[in-house]
């Protein structure tokens, strides 16, 4: 009986550390990547939408080259720096493609963002680093 609180504690412990994770995370964040302004709109559902002056992709359900997708974020607080992953699944194929990045809360306001090229990358490499700063909550 005593293992299984504990158990239970620990448990509990993590789901309230990732929820708590997840919480300061959703909003929107802006920033510039790639030499261009990005908005990084992460929502409570998980589901995250990418918005440039050219185009928005993200959410739920949206076209892209003639499919649809869905694209959800994932993220690993278990790690330092966080291991964040972005998930766009095409809705037609079933396919699913990872984006792997680190992830640093600078201060409640502001995020350190590398986004990995094929692989996580091992540390904020200074060509795939941006920081981005919240819009709202």
């Amino acid at each position: 009986m005593q293992k299984a609180l504990i158990i239970l504690l620990v448990l509990s412990s993590f789901s309230f550390s990732l929820n708590n994770i997840n919480e300061k995370l959703v909003g929107k964040w802006i920033g510039e990547f790639d030499e261009m302004e990005m908005t990084i709109n992460f929502q409570s559902d998980n589901y995250i939408i990418f918005q440039t002056e050219e185009k928005t992709i993200g959410g739920k359900n949206f076209e892209m080259n003639g499919d649809r997708y869905e694209a959800k974020y994932q993220i690993n607080n278990k790690v330092s720096p966080y291991h964040l992953d972005f998930v766009l699944k095409n809705l037609n194929t079933s396919e699913i493609e990872y984006t792997k990045c680190l992830l640093v809360f600078i201060d409640n306001n502001t995020i350190k963002l590398c986004i990995g090229e094929e692989d996580r990358p091992e540390s904020f490499e200074p060509d795939l680093t941006s920081i981005f700063k919240r819009v709202n909550k």
